[in-house]
């Protein structure tokens, strides 16, 4: 493969998209080409992390095995990128990536990957994102993700929510606690001591149940982008269980509306537009960087394609 062959393929790329030639061809220097058969094993699930993979041509399988069972993450397709997490983060491979076919690889030594986020801050950021998405995305278990579809970002409500829905509970409990201290400290067994101990005891109970539900019902908010669609994910404990999506490719525009208070801790409102309508996402983490994400995958898979 021609080294020119290979930048017009990182043009094409979500992570190398709007880089200039220069770049792009000094990156593409960074990558050997390599060409597997299929059922080949690229990376086993524990092993030392090593290399940054582009995918040229030809589909992988990601798998996990844990509890004595294999479980499929994702299937790579041309211009997915794998290998990313465990240099970042630096522990072993957390999968096993396996050829389906023929496939050709685009590899990245460790030295040459970390050179390239050094040089290039974005791309790091954006491999962070991408890198802390797909953990968080391999503990949980999506059953609608089609055969052919990698999740590429994933955030929840931000962390300001959580602690917000959490005030109530915290503030029953400080208010409860002196008084089944006092109640427990007469022990003459007298009748306002017993009720004041019971009506304690069930005022610290209901404010660690709201807490649990309160903490439950933010972690079951997940906004996604995939290689495919974005996608709104969420549900109020024992009410309702919503999902909405657009597929990136009927996408018109992305929009982030954020207050003062918002653009200080990082957090907004995200609209994505179709001819449908839209969806409407209250309250992301990292606004700015979710819209990047669809932007930048929009223009992936349409051109791809």
């Amino acid at each position: 493969i021609e080294r020119a062959e290979i930048v017009e393929f990182l043009k094409k790329v979500y992570l190398f998209l709007d880089m200039p030639d220069e770049v792009l061809n000094w990156i593409a220097a960074q990558f050997h080409p390599i060409t597997l058969g299929r059922s080949t094993i690229v990376y086993s699930q524990g092993a030392p992390s090593d290399c940054f993979y582009l995918v040229f041509r030809g589909r992988l399988r990601a798998t996990r095995f844990a509890h004595h069972n294999e479980r499929l993450l994702s299937i790579l397709m041309p211009g997915d990128f794998f290998g990313e997490e465990a240099i970042l983060f630096n522990h072993p491979r957390r999968s096993t990536i396996t050829t389906i076919g023929t496939v050709i690889l685009l590899r990245m030594e460790r030295d040459q990957f970390a050179l390239m986020l050094n040089s290039y801050p974005q791309i790091k950021q954006n491999l962070q994102a991408t890198a802390e998405s797909r953990r968080l995305a391999s503990s949980l278990h999506f059953n609608w993700l089609g055969q052919n579809e990698t999740i590429y970002f994933l955030a929840r409500k931000h962390d300001i929510f959580l602690y917000r829905a959490l005030l109530p509970s915290i503030f029953a409990g400080v208010v409860a606690f002196p008084f089944l201290a006092v109640g427990l400290a007469q022990g003459d067994g007298s009748l306002l001591s017993t009720l004041i101990v019971m009506f304690s005891v069930m005022i610290l109970t209901a404010a660690v149940l709201w807490g649990v539900w309160s903490f439950v019902d933010w972690g079951n908010d997940y906004y996604i982008v995939t290689s495919q669609r974005v996608i709104w994910l969420e549900k109020v404990v024992g009410l309702y269980d919503s999902q909405r999506e657009a597929p990136l490719d009927t996408l018109l525009a992305v929009k982030v509306n954020s207050s003062l208070l918002g653009r200080f801790f990082d957090y907004g409102n995200v609209t994505v537009r179709n001819f449908k309508g839209g969806i409407h996402m209250r309250n992301v983490n990292h606004p700015s960087l979710f819209e990047l994400f669809v932007v930048g995958f929009k223009k992936h898979a349409i051109q791809l394609t």
